[in-house]
């Protein structure tokens, strides 16, 4: 239900550039191995940054550089309310998946009116709409992440001109959408 998960977009009243990571981080086609050495960079070129992971374990979390650990906080595996709260605080949420068939930890990011870095595969190439709601990244193009990250912790402009929109196309999302979709088409099937 995505409007369980909305805020305004307002300032979140605190300082920092807040990076929201989460999932099964210790699947290998979750990107984690990846983009973890690229955030250790990004926290030592922005000090004002701040990664917030929420995974189940703590796997390839070594590979944040131990110089940077204070600018990292690892809330462990969370309720989807608890994640919510976590990602609301955020700028941007990442979503660095070598393969994704759909893209739900996407969705639910979004739908806290947070945009989305992600990597263009499976479903994520239909939820994210670059410059409404988030951007493309190459796990392939690390110094480009690094930079991209850098740019938007320092440049409130970049960062929103980044997600004009987070919420646009997440109606298609909506469960209360699908259900109905689901009753029309019972429906339609019953009286054929």
């Amino acid at each position: 239900d995505l409007s369980r998960s909305k805020r305004a977009s307002t300032p979140r009243g605190r300082r920092g550039f807040h990076i929201f990571l989460g999932g099964r981080l210790h699947n290998p086609m979750k990107g984690a191995r990846q983009i973890l050495p690229i955030l250790s960079r990004v926290l030592k070129r922005s000090t004002n940054a701040v990664l917030h992971v929420c995974a189940p374990d703590d796997t390839h979390l070594d590979l944040i550089a131990p110089r940077v650990r204070k600018q990292f906080v690892y809330h462990g595996w969370l309720s989807p309310d608890q994640v919510r709260n976590v990602v609301r605080r955020c700028d941007v949420g990442l979503v660095p998946s070598i393969y994704e068939p759909f893209g739900l930890l996407a969705v639910e990011i979004l739908a806290s009116n947070v945009p989305v870095l992600a990597c263009a595969t499976g479903g994520l190439r239909d939820i994210i709409m670059p410059g409404e709601n988030g951007e493309f990244i190459d796990l392939a193009a690390g110094d480009a992440i690094e930079a991209r990250l850098s740019e938007l912790a320092h440049s409130a402009t970049s960062l929103q001109s980044l997600a004009r929109n987070p919420l646009a196309g997440l109606e298609r999302y909506d469960i209360r959408r699908i259900a109905r979709m689901y009753v029309e088409n019972l429906g339609s099937l019953v009286h054929s």
